[in-house]
């Protein structure tokens, strides 16, 4: 019969050893926002620091862009309730060319925003 699953890692390899550090709350509070930021575990940022390995370089949206994103996809959807509604005769007097290039500003928008300006 074949073993089934994941295969076994090296021995050598195998993360078996636990080591265990006491932190206050704030700075667990802090390890967790950095690990966060980074985008990795406490548990990676312990170890890379821990060995005087570089930690990853990962960028987070600045937090006023992610809310200003959130808002534009809000936006987005009214945009694509009332494409769908003029599809389907429901309104009177909304130009479809209007709702187009209204689409395209928002797309130009939210590509700005994760700093791609001018991409199409």
């Amino acid at each position: 019969m074949t073993r089934r699953g994941r295969p076994r890692k090296d021995p050598a390899r195998a993360r078996v050893v636990k080591n265990g550090a006491h932190f206050t709350p704030a700075e667990d509070g802090r390890l967790r926002d950095r690990a966060r930021s980074l985008g990795i575990t406490v548990a990676e940022l312990l170890r890379e620091a821990a060995l005087g390995r570089p930690l990853p370089r990962r960028h987070q949206p600045d937090p006023i862009a992610s809310d200003q994103w959130v808002e534009l996809g809000r936006l987005a959807a009214n945009l694509n309730q009332l494409q769908r509604a003029i599809n389907r005769g429901q309104t009177e007097g909304v130009p479809v060319a209007l709702v187009e290039e209204l689409r395209r500003l928002l797309h130009d928008v939210r590509q700005a925003l994760v700093g791609k300006a001018g991409a199409a």
